[in-house]
């Protein structure tokens, strides 16, 4: 009777120990989010320091939008920010088009990633940061668009 009783003791001691070591695990791997998200907006803060101080746009890709109602393609491209490795908001799947219709983003295994981010082309579409919602901490905030003349 003595060996079983112990033998659930240590049982329960060994489950003790797991759970505090996956909650240790919880923990740190919440940290490391945290650091990484803070790094994250220090690099942002710092592209669209240089992107003031410049007076340029600085985007890191694109994505094909097709227009349900013209049949019109065109790149959107993203700036800093939007979308991407350093995400801090999305952009919308659907936006309107120049026509007044429905454009939605096609062709996902074609979308644009450049090793560094580039100025923006003086006629190229493309999502804006909402630095308004960035300001406000805004969990809704996504990337707005900003359809440019065709060229």
């Amino acid at each position: 009777m003595s060996y079983a009783r112990n033998k659930r003791a240590k049982e329960r001691r060994k489950a003790r120990i797991n759970i505090a070591d996956i909650e240790k695990l919880q923990e740190r791997r919440k940290q490391k989010i945290q650091r990484d998200n803070l790094e994250k907006e220090e690099k942002i803060k710092t592209l669209i320091k240089i992107e003031e101080e410049l007076g340029i746009t600085l985007v890191h890709g694109a994505m094909t939008y097709k227009c349900e109602e013209c049949g019109k393609s065109w790149e959107m491209w993203l700036e800093i920010g939007v979308e991407g490795r350093e995400k801090i908001m999305p952009c919308p799947f659907i936006i309107r088009c120049r026509c007044g219709g429905t454009a939605v983003h096609i062709d996902w295994q074609n979308d644009i990633y450049l090793p560094e981010p580039r100025p923006l082309g003086e006629n190229m579409s493309y999502f804006k940061l909402d630095r308004e919602g960035l300001k406000k901490k805004d969990v809704n905030a996504c990337g707005i668009p900003i359809l440019r003349k065709e060229g």
